[in-house]
């Protein structure tokens, strides 16, 4: 954690139980702006392959994007963020962010191009997370 004038770093070594509840978290959130409810008819949508989904699935989603990004160091300031990782360097001004998920634990920051990226709380230092909230407010992500 850095928080220098105005810009705040961050790493983070993702963790598979965060992932998980934020993909639990999101979820609910993104079947609601599909604004209809899940059909519980098809299988898909039945608890019992939801609970199989987060048991099973998710371990695979969560080793194949640690195996593929790895470690994230992110930068915040008032003109966007830098993500540095294994697959590269990629800045995207705040125009480019879509939205920005505040769940249990974590931020997701949503992108126009489609795509997402998790950002714990915990990597945040109370100071560095108020600065980071303030800029999401002055930017109006």
């Amino acid at each position: 954690m850095k928080h220098s004038g105005d810009t705040i770093s961050v790493t983070v070594e993702y963790q598979l139980a965060e992932y998980k509840r934020m993909v639990c978290d999101f979820m609910p959130l993104h079947l609601a702006s599909m604004q209809k409810p899940p059909n519980r008819y098809l299988p898909w949508n039945w608890p019992i392959i939801e609970r199989a989904f987060s048991a099973v699935f998710i371990p695979i989603m969560f080793k194949i994007k640690v195996a593929t990004v790895g470690t994230c160091k992110f930068t915040f300031s008032e003109v966007g963020l830098t993500r540095e990782s294994k697959v590269g360097v990629k800045f995207c001004g705040w125009d480019e962010v879509l939205s920005v998920n505040s769940l249990s634990g974590i931020y997701l920051i949503h992108l126009r191009s489609g795509g997402a990226m998790p950002v714990p709380y915990r990597v945040f230092s109370t100071e560095d997370r108020r600065a980071f909230e303030g800029i999401l407010t002055r930017v109006g992500a």
